[in-house]
């Protein structure tokens, strides 16, 4: 797509087709670089785990369909799919025996830490396309249509 026919799109079909672009191309970049590549479900789980495990909470399968906004089949397959390859367990609550608390192995610790290197050089590649003015008012722009989401799910 040239710049023209970008620039004529409606704002809504913009935000759209660059939403598009930014995850296949984080996906294709993920593919390349990572050793243990995960599809997107999974990847976004494995990422959830890692950041409540850094403030030491304990994760259960609920709270993850709930804080991705994922169907509870979705969530327990993508889980199951993760148990498999080695890189979560679960234990059963002692206090609610309904309850799955989800954790990660050494191994899921490992592809955190490959996620989180992989996507410290891809936030670099992209942080040099951008000058501190672009960057800043990328940054308000962002904030002023996510600001509206938020009002508007209210």
């Amino acid at each position: 797509m040239d710049k023209e026919s970008f620039f004529i799109k409606p704002t809504s079909q913009q935000i759209y087709i660059l939403n598009k672009c930014i995850s296949s191309y984080i996906d294709d970049y993920l593919q390349r670089n990572l050793t243990n590549y995960l599809p997107k479900l999974e990847g976004s789980i494995i990422s959830f785990l890692g950041k409540n495990k850094k403030k030491n909470i304990i994760v259960t399968s609920t709270d993850i369909y709930k804080s991705l906004n994922i169907s509870k089949v979705t969530v327990s397959q993508a889980l199951n799919s993760l148990v498999s390859k080695g890189y979560v367990t679960f234990m059963i609550d002692g206090s609610d025996r309904r309850k799955k608390i989800v954790s990660l192995t050494n191994s899921g610790q490992k592809v955190i830490k490959e996620l989180d290197e992989v996507f410290s050089t891809l936030e670099q590649e992209i942080d040099r396309l951008l000058d501190e003015t672009e960057k800043e008012k990328m940054s308000e722009i962002l904030f002023k249509i996510l600001s509206y989401i938020k009002e508007v799910k209210k």
